[in-house]
């Protein structure tokens, strides 16, 4: 916590806490990893689920497992302002698109003109995470196309589409350990519940 708010001079003042402040939170802290390591302690022997266990639960809810259509892309964005117009703009992008469309990558001309200063990487992403200006283009584009030049909000892009990914659902390959950890998360909660269920029936509870 020290190094993430600024080392142990500046914690005081970053957190607004006093000397006290400062060893309560740390019996705050000591409490939490006794508790952790109970838990893990009374946990020890539940089993992981097995790969069959696994399969079956992936198969009892395949359609939590659906993926949208997604695309993968890379893009130039140039906004417009007092120096540089519209009209201007928009000739350098379409000189950046013939260039493009050529073979030069698109990454290399994003860091050298791109607005956002980067290589013009968006990864994957479905319908609806961008704007629909942006998302109205993009997704009529082939793998490997290169768009027009386009306005949205945020200026004026240039798009290649690196990959597209149908809609569907992820391989069991891909999502075991996803579930796997779901599934014993599952059985150590149950296991602790048995335990405070246990402690609580032993418990004497007395009028003061």
């Amino acid at each position: 916590m020290k190094r993430q708010y600024g080392g142990t001079d500046a914690f005081p003042e970053a957190m607004g806490v006093t000397a006290a402040d400062e060893a309560r939170i740390r019996e705050g802290i000591e409490d939490d990893l006794r508790l952790d390591r109970y838990f893990e302690e009374l946990c020890r022997e539940v089993p992981r689920p097995s790969i069959e266990e696994c399969r079956a639960d992936y198969e009892a809810r395949r359609d939590d497992f659906r993926t949208p259509e997604m695309i993968w892309a890379k893009h130039v964005v140039r906004r417009p302002s007092p120096e540089e117009p519209a009209t201007q703009v928009a000739a350098t992008l379409l000189n950046l698109r013939e260039r493009i469309v050529r073979g030069e990558d698109i990454a290399l001309l994003a860091r050298q003109h791109s607005d956002c200063h980067d290589d013009g990487d968006l990864g994957y992403f479905p319908r609806g995470q961008m704007v629909e200006a942006f998302d109205r283009v993009v997704f009529t584009l082939a793998s490997g196309a290169v768009s027009d030049v386009f306005p949205t909000e945020f200026g004026y892009h240039v798009v290649k589409v690196l990959d597209r990914r149908p809609e569907g659902i992820r391989p069991f390959t891909e999502v075991r350990r996803e579930i796997e950890d779901a599934l014993w998360t599952e059985r150590k909660n149950a296991r602790i519940g048995e335990i405070v269920d246990g402690l609580r029936v032993g418990a004497v509870i007395e009028a003061q």
